[in-house]
């Protein structure tokens, strides 16, 4: 979990408030759970990530 979270820092510039907000709500991607719901596995926690490093390499700093 600290590891996602680290990613999710990453991927808003630092923003504890958008890391939050970004990892609350409900994902199409995630067949409408959140990623917090999908930390309790291992695969789950790996596809939140791997999101999360999409984002972070997708969006302009």
């Amino acid at each position: 979990m600290l590891r996602v979270w680290r990613l999710a820092l990453r991927a808003f510039d630092g923003e504890e408030k958008d890391a939050r907000a970004w990892l609350t709500p409900p994902k199409r991607a995630l067949d409408g759970e959140t990623p917090v719901e999908h930390l309790d596995t291992a695969p789950g926690a790996r596809t939140v990530a791997e999101m999360l490093i999409v984002i972070d390499q997708t969006i302009p700093a």
